[in-house]
C-alpha cells in the first residue's frame, strides 16, 4: 500500500502537479481607538475586499484590543506578533523621511487627495527609496487635516496664544509645529487621550480633527476649534503586511491584493472626510466654537512653519536620493488635481 502511495505520488510530481495554495489568515492588529473611521471605515472595508475577491483564501484576524503601543507596531510585526498593522507616519520621522511629506503644515487638502497624492508621488518618485524591513507597503490612508482646538475659555486666534502653553500633538511634525509657535508639546504617554484632556494640564491642542473630538469621547473638554488652511497637518499611516505573511500568499492572490491596495486603499480614506463633515456639523450643534484663522495669523503661522519645514523636507529627500523640490511640487499639483475631479 505505501509503495502504491509513493509511487502516485512520484507520478504526481513527475506530471508537475503542484499540492493547493493553503489559505492564509492574517492577524492584523489595530492601533486606534475601536470607533476610529480607519478601522471600521477603511480597513474593515479593504480587508473584507480581499476576503471576497480571494474567495476565501486570504482571510483577516483582528485582536480584540491593540497587541502594542501606536509606537510599536513595526516590532510587534517583526517579532511575529502579529502579521500586518498600520503605522502613523509620525513616527517613523528618523527611518522613513520621504513619507513624511503629506505631514508638513499647511499643504494638505482632504483626506482623499493627500492619502492619494501621496500614492502617487510615492510611485513616482520614492517607490524605490522606501523600503520597510520585513515588511510589504500596501499604502496610505490619511485623516482629514487636523486644526487648533483651545481647551480653556479663549480661543486661539493669535500666535500669542501658543506661548509656554502645554499643548497637545502627536510625534513628528506636529510637535515640532507646536515648538516653532513657542508652545509645549505634551506626551501623554500611555494615557488615553480622554484621560489627558480631563486633568487640566493641556490648554490647546494641534493633534485633533473634529471627527477625533468625538472618536475620543474629549467633546466636553475642548471650547473652540480654529480651522487652518491645510490644516496644521494631516495624519497619515503607511499599511504593512509582514513578509513572512505576505509569502505564504500565492502570485494570483497577491495580485489581487495589489489591485485593491495602492491608490484604491487611499481613495477609501474619502470615507473620513465624510466622517469629519458629519462631525462639525455635529459640533456647531453643541455650539462649539468653530471659526476660521484671521489673516494675520495665517500669515504668522505660514511665516513660521512652511518655509522650514519645505525646506527640511527638500534638503532631507534629496539627501535621501530623491528629487525633492519636483516631488513637493508634484505633491501640490496631486493635491489641487484630486480635489477638483472628486
Amino acid at each position: 500500500m505505501m509503495l502504491v502511495a509513493r509511487m502516485c505520488l512520484l507520478a504526481a510530481i513527475g506530471l508537475g502537479v503542484q499540492p493547493a495554495a493553503a489559505d492564509v489568515e492574517i492577524l492584523f492588529n489595530r492601533s486606534e481607538v475601536p470607533g476610529s473611521p480607519i478601522n471600521w471605515k477603511i480597513i474593515d472595508r479593504w480587508q473584507s475586499r480581499i476576503e471576497h475577491q480571494t474567495e476565501g483564501r486570504v482571510s483577516f484576524v483582528t485582536p480584540v484590543e491593540s497587541l502594542a503601543p501606536a509606537a510599536d507596531q513595526l516590532d510587534l510585526m517583526a517579532s511575529g506578533g502579529a502579521d500586518g498593522a498600520y503605522v502613523f507616519n509620525g513616527f517613523l520621522e528618523e527611518t522613513q523621511p520621504l513619507i513624511q511629506l503629506s505631514m508638513t503644515p499647511m499643504t494638505s487638502g482632504s483626506a482623499e487627495s493627500s492619502a492619494v497624492a501621496l500614492w502617487r508621488v510615492y510611485e513616482r518618485y520614492f517607490s524605490d527609496l522606501v523600503e520597510f524591513e520585513g515588511a510589504e507597503l500596501m499604502g496610505f490612508v490619511a485623516a482629514p487635516p487636523t486644526q487648533m482646538w483651545s481647551l480653556t475659555r479663549y480661543a486661539l486666534d493669535d500666535i500669542s496664544d501658543f506661548d509656554g502653553r502645554p499643548v497637545y500633538t502627536l510625534a513628528g511634525a506636529p510637535a515640532s509645529a507646536a515648538r516653532m509657535l513657542g508652545a509645549e508639546p505634551t506626551d501623554i504617554g500611555t494615557r488615553s487621550t480622554r484621560d489627558a484632556f480631563g486633568d487640566g494640564v493641556l490648554e490647546a491642542a494641534l493633534s485633533m480633527s473634529a471627527t477625533d473630538v468625538l472618536t475620543h469621547r474629549v467633546l466636553e473638554s475642548v471650547t473652540s476649534m480654529t480651522q487652518v488652511p491645510g490644516g496644521v497637518f494631516t495624519p497619515t499611516y503607511s499599511i504593512l503586511l509582514s513578509d513572512r505573511v505576505w509569502n505564504q500568499i500565492s502570485p494570483e492572490d497577491q495580485d489581487i491584493i495589489r489591485t485593491l491596495s495602492g491608490e484604491a486603499l487611499a481613495r477609501r480614506s474619502a470615507a473620513w472626510d465624510i466622517e469629519e463633515y458629519a462631525a462639525q456639523i455635529k459640533l456647531r450643534e453643541l455650539d462649539v466654537d468653530i471659526r476660521t484663522a484671521q489673516l494675520l495669523l495665517e500669515a504668522e503661522l505660514q511665516d513660521r512653519w512652511k518655509q522650514a519645514f519645505w525646506e527640511s523636507w527638500i534638503t532631507r529627500a534629496v539627501d535621501a536620493g530623491a528629487n525633492g523640490f519636483a516631488a513637493l511640487d508634484a505633491y501640490f499639483i496631486e493635491i489641487e488635481e484630486i480635489a477638483q475631479d472628486s
